[in-house]
């Protein structure tokens, strides 16, 4: 607890999960979602090669 007696309880932070495997945060948890979501992308990006047109 905190010096003024205020916090959220551990009730409130869910986390649930879809069947495509994609997870979902509520509470305090949803800034790591959404990093971990961010990480997730960037990693996805570098493993598949980008489109590229030959310009014609």
């Amino acid at each position: 607890m905190n010096q003024d007696g205020l916090e959220f309880p551990a009730t409130f932070d869910q986390e649930c999960a879809r069947q495509d495997g994609q997870r979902g945060y509520f509470g305090r948890n949803v800034l790591k979602g959404l990093v971990d979501g961010m990480k997730g992308f960037l990693e996805e990006k570098r493993r598949t090669p980008g489109f590229r047109s030959t310009g014609r």
